[in-house]
């Protein structure tokens, strides 16, 4: 039998296998390994002035980056970075998607989304982008 009535019990969520803190052992071994986001920037270049151009970006934090190079506390902070791209007078995001990497024991868990501006973030993207 692989793992015994222990591996059971965790599997059918029975309290005798809560340690003292109450959190899985299981739950432990779960750990965000990457995080990136990625996409395209648009906006109005230096030169020739008003010209209109897209650029691709792509961003990760690793869990081995840290500590980070840049100061990253939350999606704001990262959106300001890629909007903060020294090739344009002013940019914004025309579209983007965010991806987290986490890994338990052996197995990579990848999710996707694609970002939409609401909220705080809604003057980092393109007014197409924008959720009311």
């Amino acid at each position: 039998m692989y793992g015994g009535i222990k591996e059971c019990q965790k599997d059918c969520d029975a309290s005798e296998t809560k340690s003292e803190s109450g959190i899985f052992e299981e739950e432990k071994l779960v750990k965000t390994i990457d995080i990136r986001i990625y996409g395209e920037v648009q906006g109005s270049i230096w030169w020739p002035c008003g010209a209109i151009r897209t650029k691709e970006f792509d961003v990760h934090c690793s869990y081995e980056d840290k500590p980070f190079c840049r100061q990253i506390e939350c999606l704001r902070d990262v959106l300001l970075h890629i909007t903060n791209d020294g090739d344009f007078q002013y940019c914004e995001i025309s579209f983007a998607v965010l991806t987290i990497t986490k890994q338990k024991g052996l197995n990579r868990l990848v999710r996707e989304r694609i970002l939409q501006g609401t909220g705080e973030n809604a003057d980092c993207f393109v007014e197409d982008m924008v959720v009311v």
